[in-house]
């Protein structure tokens, strides 16, 4: 398996500034949770969680995501909450194929299609991180002070930066506000 780094987003510290600095109508808005930044491989049924920092979780916990219908070997970038909850951000790998290369808005589509609602098992869950367009990040505003949320994230749909092959990075085409 080879090993991609899902780049960082600019952090910013007013998020009406930065809304009308990232040309609403072509980004949408994410909540950032307060959690670890994973990558979650699955490729052969075997799982791996891997921090961007290189720390690996214990897979056995997470074997089930195996059994998850997206086509294998896939790449995911996502968030561990303390909860155990996985929030898949995007997709890198799909079916044996690099796509990081491609829009992010695509890659988004096809990761909610493949996984339109949580999935759990016991104590562990996955889901894909709940998107709104990028005119109602105010919507994300409104929820200061809910467990494990810690601020927005915005992401231009066409971006085809947010994975680096041989390094992580932080890049202008998502854009970060902490509560």
């Amino acid at each position: 398996m080879r090993f991609l780094y899902p780049n960082k987003p600019v952090r910013v510290w007013d998020p009406h500034i930065a809304a009308k600095h990232v040309g609403i109508p072509s980004w949408v808005v994410q909540p950032k949770w307060d959690g670890s930044r994973v990558e979650v491989t699955v490729e052969d049924q075997r799982v791996r969680l891997m921090s961007r920092e290189g720390r690996e979780w214990d897979s056995t916990q997470w074997g089930w995501l195996a059994s998850l219908p997206i086509p294998q070997p896939w790449y995911g970038d996502g968030e561990l909450l303390r909860s155990g909850k996985i929030v898949l951000w995007d997709l890198a790998v799909l079916g044996g194929r690099s796509i990081f290369h491609q829009e992010y808005y695509p890659r988004l589509q096809t990761l909610q299609s493949l996984l339109p609602e949580s999935v759990s098992v016991g104590a562990r869950e996955v889901s894909v991180a709940q998107t709104l367009s990028g005119e109602r990040y105010q919507e994300l505003l409104t929820r200061v002070g809910e467990p494990h949320m810690e601020g927005i994230v915005w992401k231009d749909k066409t971006a085809k930066n947010l994975w680096g092959p041989n390094s992580t990075s932080e890049v202008g085409s998502q854009v970060k506000y902490r509560f």
